[in-house]
Formats: C-alpha cells, structure tokens, sequence
C-alpha cells in the first residue's frame, strides 16, 4: 500500500498544483469582472450627471425627468442592464441619480 501511493504521490501532487491554478485563475477573473461591472455602472452615472449639468449650464433648470435628457441631451445607457432612478425635486436643484444593475437585484 505504501509502495503504491509512493507511486502515485506525483501525480497527486501534479493534480493538486493544477486545481490550485484553475481555481485562482477563475477566481482573478471573477474579480476582474465585478469591477469592470463597477466602473460602468459609475459611468453611467456620471454621464447621467453630465448631461442634467448640460441641460442646466444651456436652459437654465433640471429637467423633471431622464427622458427629457435621453431625447435633448443624447444620454444613452444599456436599459436592459440598468436602471436609473432620477429624482428631480426642483429644477434648480441638483437632481439625485442612482444607478442599479439589474443583475444585482
């Protein structure tokens, strides 16, 4: 018995060194992903903040809603991965603007 795992010892070992890569390797790529999935959600805020800051610095308010910087302002966002909530409570004041990925509901 102990003649034979003595054989096989290598190969375990080979087994366990390359289970070890693949689970980092899918683990880094994981990581990766989940913050390149950040970054775009804060872009698209912040575009979402820049065209509002647009509309305001050219007609002088807030629009009420975001449709109203999606047609003047050409703001454009992939609608089936996000959602903005656009919360005007005046138009001289600085709307808030939350970004959701819908994935993560």
């Amino acid at each position: 018995m102990l003649k034979r795992l003595k054989e096989y010892r290598g190969i375990i070992l080979t087994i366990a060194i390359f289970a070890a890569v693949i689970i980092s390797s899918v683990n880094g790529i994981v990581a990766v992903q989940e913050q390149n999935s950040a970054k775009q959600l804060n872009l698209v805020q912040q575009a979402a903040y820049r065209a509002a800051a647009t509309c305001y610095a050219t007609e002088g308010f807030y629009p009420g809603e975001i449709d109203y910087l999606k047609e003047h302002y050409g703001l454009s966002w992939d609608e089936n991965r996000y959602f903005i909530r656009y919360n005007a409570f005046a138009s001289n004041i600085l709307p808030e603007i939350y970004v959701v990925d819908k994935g993560d509901e």
